[in-house]
């Protein structure tokens, strides 16, 4: 049996992580649960092994630690692979079967792959595995409290939470954009859509803005982020390779792309396609400006995407540098009218074309700096004189009234589902959202925010600006796994609505088994929940109050360790669900944002095959290996590069801190440089504490492996005998390790500490007393002298046969300290201007003669040679020493 397991399993064996109240204080810390339809990655191994590191250390100090974890399985995505595996899609079968070969032997391959038509069954398979692969990187995890989101006991939970948000009049239904896939016929969220996790997808808002045919009794409808350029538009373009479709609106006729035709009919309620247009005949009309009442042209344009917006677009090369130059490659002879002032004066294209060599760079210039700085020219109607900001509004406002102009929803970015589905933005009109534009709401979330501990700090700001956005979020769908909806259960609720203040059934979800969750009821959750609730519930009276006990010693959330892409989804629900069902109490205590992981340098992606999964860690590198890495290799907060040969590196730091750690002392051999270490450690001890508090990770353990190791080198060449250094300090050292290589820790600390488990041990602070900081000065002070030597020697080329070094006496160091006051009537007027030269570098707390007389055996071994010390008793004429400044003297012969 590896080490690594045999900890494991005594680990498991004796529950020391299974986490009870009691009269400590008590640390809550949780991660994002993981999602179960596959085996996860080195990445996804980052976060959870910070929070380990994390949740290890405060126990070291003193803290009753609660790390759990439970497994997210509502949504599509489960469902969507089982649906492939139904209908026999090769590529998602041979995906898995690479999957589940890492955990399983070929001949029950097949037979898992059946299994997993059922999409319970893929949720349970990679759940177990998950399981194993956390407790395999020996993460300390109370295991106990585990569940997933679609238990049966969960979903009571969330059903109670929204009621609660139904009272509360923040859960409604009626006309709302969606995210929506067309062929499964579903909204869809960010768990569902490629990439949707790291690569977000919102609904941008446009204005469809309506331009007459002149002869016809049609409207090409084009769609703009940027209505207020209406009055510049010169021209309108379209693909001539695309198909056109007239469709109905109300009572108005439009024409647009026809992909764009399926995202029209499921944005407008009374619409419904006519028929097709042929681009000949679209190029061949006029149409009128909307306001501007100017008559233009159409022209064909390769470079419009039908699949984008409408897939008609209005030209303004006054505005846009991309119609600038589209005019220009197609060598048309159409003039930019300018109606926007910005910074210096006149906005125009054309000068952005000429100043960038991009030209998309140079349009999102020009578009940034006339929404920020910009003010329309005075002489337009309606809008003139008014900033960029007000005159889009006024705009769309009077398109919106007119009937000219409609409001038009676009993904922000191309996207699909994970099976390949097109995800286009449709207007469900029974839809159930969550209220989140809510002021009052997004006010008292604010003030808790600002409450909290943000690491880093800037990401405060950030969550600022994330509440300030939100906006009514979709938060129900007609399929996949999950909790219906109780207002109405033909809805599944959607799997980010459902996560949302889920660590709170933590505190209680290990006292839930399957015999009483049929009993478990709002009434319930009231009472647990609910400091002013003191009637206990008739059913389960025991099982309440042992919960609402679990719940108020344990809540709110201490640490959620997290990424950057969870901010405008995940944690900004998190953060406003607490605040309304909970109020202002057990509300979370800290938001710690990590930096993401790359392969070799690139970004790690499965199309790329360059996801390592955490059991191929575990079977290449061992645990404690990874955690080192995670630890040292990178801060918290900045990008950490899965690299093959700086994980070699690392094995070789992790070996010498074994073979270090194994050294047997001698308590003959303890000297004078033993003690010194052991004061160098005890501030090495302080730094770690103060980084570790600062949630500073690798700069923690910079300290206690690098430059533990870098002290003990040293004093080791001085004649320290490294063994006894160890002795002195192995307990310390192993606790601290203990939190990155808890299994090598383990190892060490059973064989030279003897019982109990160092995972669970405490730390004692031990003061610098005194002495030893007097002691560890002049040992500093002397080895400065052998830097100041070397220099000497670097110059003089003298290799010394003795070195004599003159110190100051009382009296010049009372001069000194008059001169440094100001005080220039002293008697050694020789030495005012060395000591106002040197002042910076003057040490007034050392003794000299003392420090060199118990440390100048450090300077003998150095250099080879005899060392005298003497004091100053000259009458202050030629050479003078001043305080931490003695006079050094070599003699001997030059060489080289």
């Amino acid at each position: 049996m590896s080490e690594e397991k045999e900890w494991q399993d005594k680990w498991k064996e004796s529950g020391i992580f299974n986490s009870e109240p009691d009269h400590r204080k008590k640390y809550l810390i949780t991660v994002p649960w993981p999602y179960t339809s596959g085996p996860l990655h080195v990445g996804h191994g980052r976060t959870y092994t910070l929070a380990d590191i994390m949740g290890r250390y405060k126990r070291l100090m003193g803290y009753n630690v609660l790390f759990p974890m439970g497994f997210h399985e509502s949504g599509t995505p489960i469902g969507s692979i089982s649906e492939k595996i139904k209908r026999g899609e090769e590529k998602t079968i041979s995906l898995y079967r690479k999957y589940i070969s890492e955990y399983e032997n070929n001949e029950s391959i097949n037979e898992i792959i059946e299994s997993f038509k059922d999409p319970l069954n893929v949720a349970n398979y990679f759940a177990s595995k998950i399981t194993k692969d956390f407790m395999a990187l020996g993460y300390s995890i109370d295991w106990r409290r585990s569940f997933r989101s679609i238990d049966p006991a969960y979903s009571k939970f969330v059903q109670w939470q929204f009621r609660k948000l139904g009272h509360l009049n923040l859960l409604k239904q009626g006309s709302h954009p969606v995210l929506y896939s067309p062929e499964d016929g579903n909204a869809v969220g960010e768990d569902d859509i490629e990439d949707g996790d790291t690569n977000k997808v919102s609904i941008e808002k446009f204005s469809m803005v309506l331009f007459k045919n002149t002869t016809d009794d049609y409207y090409l409808a084009a769609a703009s982020l940027r209505p207020e350029t209406l009055f510049a538009v010169t021209n309108l373009w379209i693909n001539p390779d695309s198909k056109y479709m007239k469709i109905r609106i109300n009572d108005k006729i439009i024409v647009v792309s026809e992909y764009a035709s399926k995202k029209v009919l499921l944005q407008f309620e009374d619409s419904e396609v006519i028929g097709e247009v042929t681009t000949v005949e679209l190029l061949k009309g006029s149409y009128t400006v909307p306001f501007a009442e100017n008559i233009v042209n159409v022209y064909s344009n390769h470079g419009i995407n039908p699949e984008q917006a409408t897939g008609v677009v209005y030209s303004v090369p006054g505005h846009s540098v991309m119609d600038l130059s589209f005019i220009h490659s197609l060598g048309l002879d159409i003039q930019a009218i300018h109606i926007i002032s910005a910074k210096s004066g006149l906005s125009k294209a054309s000068d952005y074309l000429k100043k960038f060599d991009d030209p998309a760079v140079a349009n999102t210039e020009i578009y940034r700096d006339e929404f920020y700085d910009g003010t329309m020219v005075n002489n337009l109607p309606f809008i003139g004189g008014k900033s960029v900001k007000d005159a889009r509004d006024v705009m769309n406002s009077k398109l919106f009234e007119k009937g000219i102009g409609f409001l038009f929803y676009e993904p922000s970015r191309p996207a699909k589902t994970r099976d390949g589905k097109p995800v286009i933005v449709s207007i469900m009109h029974d839809q159930w959202f969550i209220d989140y534009s809510d002021e009052v709401w997004k006010k008292h979330t604010v003030e808790n925010v600002s409450r909290m501990e943000f690491f880093p700090e800037f990401y405060r700001k950030n969550m600022f600006d994330v509440i300030d956005w939100i906006e009514e979020r979709a938060c129900a769908r007609k399929r996949g796994l999950g909790t219906p909806l109780p207002q109405d259960p033909s809805w599944v609720i959607e799997s980010l609505s459902d996560s949302t203040i889920y660590p709170a059934f933590y505190t209680f979800s290990h006292l839930i088994d399957g015999n009483v969750t049929k009993e478990i009821d709002d009434e319930f959750f009231d009472y647990v929940m609910n400091d002013q609730e003191e009637r206990i519930p008739e059913k389960l009276g025991d099982l309440s109050e042992k919960a609402k006990e679990e719940f108020q010693y344990w809540y709110g959330v201490d640490q959620r360790i997290t990424s950057a892409s969870h901010m405008s989804n995940h944690l900004v629900f998190y953060l406003m669900n607490h605040r309304a069902i909970l109020g202002d109490r057990y509300q979370p205590g800290g938001i710690s944002i990590i930096g993401m992981v790359i392969s070799n340098g690139a970004k790690i992606s499965k199309s790329k095959g360059n996801a390592v999964s955490l059991l191929d860690v575990v079977k290449q590198y061992g645990a404690d290996l990874f955690r080192l890495y995670v630890a040292l290799v990178a801060e918290v907060d900045s990008v950490l590069d899965w690299n093959e040969a700086e994980i070699e590196n690392i094995r070789g730091v992790y070996e010498t801190i074994r073979n270090t750690l194994n050294m047997q002392g001698n308590n003959s051999k303890k000297d004078k440089y033993t003690e010194i270490f052991k004061i160098k450690f005890k501030h090495h001890l302080r730094n770690y504490y103060e980084k570790m508090d600062k949630f500073q990770i690798r700069g923690a353990y910079v300290e206690m492996v690098y430059e533990v190791l870098r002290e003990m080198n040293q004093l080791g060449s001085l004649g320290m005998d490294i063994g006894t250094a160890v002795h002195e300090v192995r307990k310390e050292w192993v606790q601290v390790l203990s939190c990155v290589v808890p299994h090598m820790a383990e190892s060490i600390w059973s064989q030279f500490e003897g019982s109990g488990f160092v995972s669970n041990s405490e730390m004692s602070i031990e003061a610098i007393s005194d002495n030893e900081m007097k002691s560890e000065r002049n040992f500093d002070y002397t080895t400065s002298l052998a830097d100041d030597i070397r220099s000497i020697q670097s110059v003089t080329k003298i290799k010394p046969s003795e070195i004599k070094i003159t110190v100051c006496n009382e009296k010049i160091k009372e001069e000194t300290m008059k001169i440094i006051n100001g005080d220039l009537n002293v008697s050694m007027k020789s030495i005012i201007g060395n000591v106002k030269k040197y002042r910076g570098k003057l040490n007034m707390d050392v003794n000299e003669m003392t420090a060199i007389s118990e440390f100048k055996s450090i300077l003998e071994k150095i250099f080879s040679t005899d060392v005298i010390i003497e004091e100053y008793d000259g009458d202050g004429k030629g050479k003078v020493p001043l305080p931490g400044r003695p006079i050094i003297e070599l003699t001997g012969d030059r060489v080289g």
